[in-house]
C-alpha cells in the first residue's frame, strides 16, 4: 500500500503543477482571443508546457493505477476491501437507478398535471403512481444490470481466477437482485396501501352521497304529500 500511497502523492503533485499550467494559459483566452496577436501568441507559447503536465499526469496515473491492481491482486476478491468496494459499486448503482426514476416521475408528473384539465383528482392520482411504479422498476432493473455489467473489470482488477470470479459474480449477483426485489417490494406494498386507502376512501364518498340523495328524496316526498293533503 506504500507504493499506492507513494504514486497517489505524486499524482496529485504532477496534476497542481497541470492545473497551475492550464491557470496560467487561461489568462490569456479573453474575449476573442484567437484573432488578438498578442494574447493567441501567448497562448500557443504555453501550450507545450500545459501538454507536457497533462502527460504526466496521464503517465503518472497510469502508474498509480498499475500499483492500485498489484495491491488489490495481492489482497484478492474476497477481502474485506474487495467485498466492501463491490458494496460501494451497488450503492453507486442503486443510487443512479433512484435518481434516474425521481427525475423521470418528475417530469411525468409535471405534464400529466399540466395536461389533467378534463380528469378527476383520483384517475390523476392513480396514474402518478402506476408511472412512478414502473418508473421505480425500470430505475432498479437498470441499477442490477450495470452492477453486474461492472463485475467483470472489477474482478479483473483483482486479479480473481475463473472460479473465484465466477462465484463472486454469482453471489454478488443475487444479492444485488435481492436487494433491488425487498426494496421494490417495499415500494409496491406503499403503492397498494395507497390504492386502498383511495378505494376506501372513494367509496365512502360515494355512500355518504347515495344517504343524502336518499334523505333528499324522503324529504322532498313528505313535502309534497303534505301540501296534497292541505288543497
Amino acid at each position: 500500500m506504500r507504493d499506492v500511497e507513494f504514486a497517489e502523492a505524486k499524482l496529485m503533485n504532477a496534476y497542481a503543477v497541470y492545473q497551475s499550467a492550464e491557470l496560467a494559459q487561461s489568462q490569456h483566452k479573453v474575449w476573442f482571443w484567437r484573432l488578438r496577436g498578442e494574447h493567441r501568441a501567448r497562448v500557443k507559447e504555453l501550450q507545450p508546457e500545459v501538454d507536457a503536465a497533462y502527460k504526466t499526469v496521464r503517465e503518472l496515473g497510469k502508474e498509480r493505477d498499475g500499483h492500485m491492481r498489484k495491491a488489490k491482486r495481492t489482497l484478492g476478491v474476497w477481502s474485506d476491501a474487495g467485498v466492501e468496494e463491490s458494496r460501494a459499486m451497488l450503492w453507486k448503482s442503486f443510487e443512479s437507478g433512484k435518481v434516474f426514476a425521481q427525475r423521470q416521475t418528475f417530469w411525468d408528473a409535471l405534464f400529466t398535471i399540466i395536461n389533467s384539465r378534463d380528469r378527476d383528482w383520483i384517475s390523476m392520482l392513480l396514474n402518478l403512481l402506476l408511472t412512478a411504479l414502473v418508473n421505480y422498476t425500470v430505475g432498479s432493473v437498470m441499477a442490477v444490470v450495470s452492477f453486474m455489467f461492472s463485475l467483470p473489470s472489477f474482478l479483473w482488477s483483482y486479479g480473481a481466477g475463473v472460479f473465484s470470479g465466477t462465484l463472486f459474480f454469482v453471489i454478488a449477483s443475487i444479492g444485488a437482485i435481492s436487494m433491488i426485489a425487498s426494496y421494490l417490494s417495499l415500494i409496491y406494498a406503499s403503492g397498494a396501501a395507497v390504492v386502498y386507502s383511495t378505494a376506501a376512501f372513494v367509496d365512502l364518498q360515494r355512500r355518504r352521497l347515495a344517504y343524502e340523495q336518499q334523505q333528499r328524496l324522503r324529504g322532498g316526498g313528505r313535502g309534497g304529500n303534505g301540501r296534497a293533503h292541505y288543497e
